[in-house]
This record gives C-alpha cells, structure tokens and sequence, in this order.
C-alpha cells in the first residue's frame, strides 16, 4: 500500500460523493485518473484491506437498539462459538480480544426485548453467560490512513 491507496481509503470513509459518477469525483480528488482508482480499489478489496464500501447505519436513528457484547470463553470453544454467533442477523462484528474477556461482538435489533429475546437464545445455543455493554454516549473516531 502506498501513498495514494492512503489517500483513496481516507477519501471513501469520510464523505463518499453523492454524484452520478462518484468513482469520477475521487479520481480527481485523488489526483489519479477514474480507471486507476477503480484498479486500486478493487487491489485493496482483494488483500482484504477493504472489506467493503456502503453506508454505515445509524441503527438507533432506525429504531433498533444495539448492544456490545463480551465473554469469558475457553480458546478452544473460540472458533465454534464465533461461527453459531455471527449467523445471527443482527450481529454486525465479532471478535477475538486477549484478556479477561476474549470474545467480543456487536448486536442490533428491533427492539430492546428483542434484544434480550436474541442474547438470552446465544446463551442458551453456546452455554456461555454474556456480558452486555450498552452504549451511554457515541463517540465517532475517525481512521485515517497517515504515512
């Protein structure tokens, strides 16, 4: 990755453009013609360096209360339980963390009961207790790419 592919994560994380030709629009803020920053693109989606490009939703403004999640579970049962947890639609990250609490994921849906309803079913599926972490205050961090 160098320089320019920096330049093109940091231009389609803040302010994708909302023109008939977007991908037009961040050639030239990239200073790079439209057919290199598609090949640049489609370069970082095949490393894995972009997972995707689309929306980020506010799920509160859209009614649908989330919730992070943390356990405690044994290394072994890691990978069995990160499969079971991130088929459920509402989940929208997963994870693995060192610590204490080594296994973490994000959970949306409809409603706050519906929400207990989901995490209540995950416990009894995997046989392990949940912590949740409900969110007092959001706090947006911005990621840029820096060289």
């Amino acid at each position: 990755m160098d320089k320019i592919d920096a330049r093109i994560l940091n231009l389609v994380q803040s302010g994708f453009p909302l023109v008939s030709e977007p991908y037009r629009e961040l050639a030239g803020q990239a200073g790079i013609p439209e057919r290199e920053l598609v090949r640049r693109i489609k370069n970082l989606k095949k490393k894995r360096i972009v997972r995707r490009i689309g929306g980020v939703l506010n799920s509160e403004r859209l009614g649908y209360p989330g919730v992070l999640v943390a356990a405690r579970v044994p290394v072994p049962g890691l990978e069995r339980l990160a499969r079971m947890v991130q088929k459920h639609p509402g989940v929208t990250h997963c994870y693995e963390r060192s610590g204490e609490f080594n296994f973490w994921f994000t959970l949306q849906a409809k409603s706050r009961r519906n929400l207990e309803t989901a995490l209540q079913g995950l416990e009894k599926d995997s046989g392990i207790k949940f912590v949740c972490l409900p969110s007092r205050k959001r706090f947006k961090i911005d990621f840029q790419v820096k060289f």
